[in-house]
């Protein structure tokens, strides 16, 4: 009896057909979407970047530029003159560069007046593609600066802005 067993159970063939061009075209679409699941991903992630960047600029313009912490406009009619905290410093430049020497970067300023600008290894370089360095600015680069004077006469950069 066992053998008949044996003998009524079917075989089980494993040496299943597999259509070859079937198989290719499943695998090439699994990979194109993989690869565009990918670039995706990572423009999502690049915009990110860049607009957390351009937020919290835009949100701190003011605060790094100076002016009543009231806004502009602020509390004018309460008193008659802002603290003196309130008032903006005098040690920020905007204008194109027009001289790289070593670390110093000479600015062509508001009137003519040229500025120069000691970058040291704490000033933080931007731009709206990211952290730069001293090495990546370029003559007739459009910058801003705040600093604070030095005893060479020279601003001390905290940050450049690259436009």
């Amino acid at each position: 009896m066992t053998e008949n067993n044996h003998s009524e159970h079917k075989k089980i063939d494993f040496n299943l057909k597999i259509d070859h061009d079937l198989l290719k075209k499943i695998i090439k679409i699994v990979v194109v979407f993989s690869a565009m699941v990918l670039v995706f991903g990572a423009g999502v992630f690049v915009g990110q970047m860049k607009a957390k960047f351009s937020y919290r600029w835009a949100e701190n313009y003011h605060q790094n530029f100076g002016g009543p912490r009231g806004g502009f406009m602020g509390d004018w009619r309460r008193r008659p003159l802002p603290p003196p905290e309130d008032f903006v410093g005098g040690h920020g430049i905007f204008g194109p560069i027009i001289k790289i020497d070593g670390s110093t970067l000479t600015i062509n300023g508001k009137n003519g007046v040229e500025t120069a600008v000691f970058v040291s290894i704490q000033t933080e370089i931007r731009s709206p593609l990211g952290v730069l360095k001293i090495s990546d600015l370029k003559l007739d680069d459009q910058i801003t600066v705040i600093g604070s004077p030095n005893s060479q006469g020279q601003v001390e950069a905290k940050l450049i802005r690259v436009f």
